[in-house]
């Protein structure tokens, strides 16, 4: 949990993903050579339908990453107002906005349809509801339920 200026409780919710854009091209670059190093190798001695399949491997390669960095960029904001709490989910540039009146806020989980299969964090008020931490693990789900409890149980703080 980190804090806005004011002291209103705001929560940072995101995957667990440390690959930036900078590591996933130097991965890139590293597996890039060995990969056309071998293929020319080959190519050279007759087997020059290798290098086809060379690229088609590095261009997987390259959209895998590319999705794992797009993935890892992924927030959940949820700031805690005297009167609101507000919830922003996405990417940069995409992202949703919801609002609930912080009196009525309820967390909950709702189970997994069958017990091997993780719940499912809810934080609503009167009808509308939005999914929370579908990226975290069921222990950490639980315990942000618990915070969410809390924190709108919790005095209010000034809105900003």
């Amino acid at each position: 949990m980190t804090s806005t200026g004011d002291h209103a409780p705001r929560i940072v919710i995101r995957p667990n993903c440390n690959f930036s854009g900078r590591g996933a091209m130097a991965l890139f670059c590293a597996m890039t050579l060995p990969v056309l190093g071998v293929a020319a190798a080959w190519a050279l001695k007759g087997y020059w339908l290798i290098l086809p399949f060379a690229g088609l491997e590095l261009l997987m390669l390259g959209a895998a990453l590319a999705i794992t960095v797009h993935r890892g960029r992924y927030r959940e904001v949820v700031r805690f107002g005297r009167r609101r709490v507000r919830v922003q989910a996405g990417y940069a540039g995409r992202q949703e906005h919801v609002e609930f009146p912080r009196p009525w806020t309820r967390a909950w989980i709702e189970p997994g349809p069958r017990p091997a299969m993780p719940g499912r964090l809810f934080l609503g008020a009167g009808g509308s509801r939005c999914e929370l931490a579908a990226c975290l693990t069921e222990e950490e789900r639980q315990s942000l339920c618990r915070r969410l409890r809390e924190l709108t149980r919790a005095p209010a703080f000034p809105e900003k």
